[in-house]
This record gives structure tokens, C-alpha cells and sequence, in this order.
């Protein structure tokens, strides 16, 4: 399965919120006790810079039985970001142990003015 490419803006300092549904063709994915990850990282081979998922948090099944979860990253951690360009990808993990990679892309940063 190919991951969707998804392309964020970040505005520092502020709240970012994002929902998504995992679609395969136009069926909803049963997200029901899966666990959803996503790492930020400045590039492929460098450290984490931020984690979120449904097990630490700030990423939220809204409605699991259709594929629907939310991405939040508060404005403290949008304001600890420094460099203007990162990626991300997000898994899903299954119960059954198979994980899938449904979405990457690259997020840029709007440095904020006003602190």
C-alpha cells in the first residue's frame, strides 16, 4: 500500500489540529484497538524531534470503526520547533501485528513574529 503524501504548515506558536480517514477505495478502515504513531524528524536519518500516538497522545481515534483520527500538536511544542522544513510519517499497527505506513510528507514551518 502506498502511503498518502500529505504536506503540512506549521505555525509556530500556534495549535495545529488535523483530522484524516483511512480509506481503502472508498471503504473505511476499522481502526478499532489499533495503535496510530507518527515521528517528526528534520531528515531521514536524524533524531526525533516529536512522537505523538494514541497510546502517549496527541493523536486521537475519533471514530475508529470508519478510519477516523485526529492529529493535534499543542502550541508549546510548535513553538520548541526551530527549523523551517521536517517529515513525518504515520503508521498504523494492528493487533495482528502487521503495521502500514498511510501517510508521509513534509512539514514546514511559519516562524511566528509575535512571542
Amino acid at each position: 500500500m502506498k502511503p498518502a503524501i500529505i504536506n503540512i504548515v506549521l505555525y509556530q506558536g500556534s495549535t495545529f489540529r488535523k483530522s484524516f480517514q483511512w480509506l481503502s477505495g472508498s471503504n473505511p478502515t476499522d481502526l478499532t484497538n489499533c495503535i496510530i504513531r507518527m515521528q517528526i524528524k528534520q531528515d531521514h536519518f536524524g533524531p526525533v524531534v516529536q512522537e505523538f500516538s494514541t497510546a502517549t497522545g496527541g493523536i486521537t481515534l475519533t471514530d475508529a470503526s470508519t478510519g477516523k483520527f485526529r492529529l493535534e500538536i499543542s502550541a508549546s511544542i510548535s513553538s520548541s520547533l526551530v527549523f523551517s522544513k521536517y517529515i513525518y510519517d504515520i503508521e498504523v499497527d494492528f493487533p495482528d501485528g502487521s503495521t502500514y505506513r498511510v501517510i508521509k510528507g513534509d512539514i514546514n514551518l511559519d516562524r511566528e513574529v509575535t512571542k
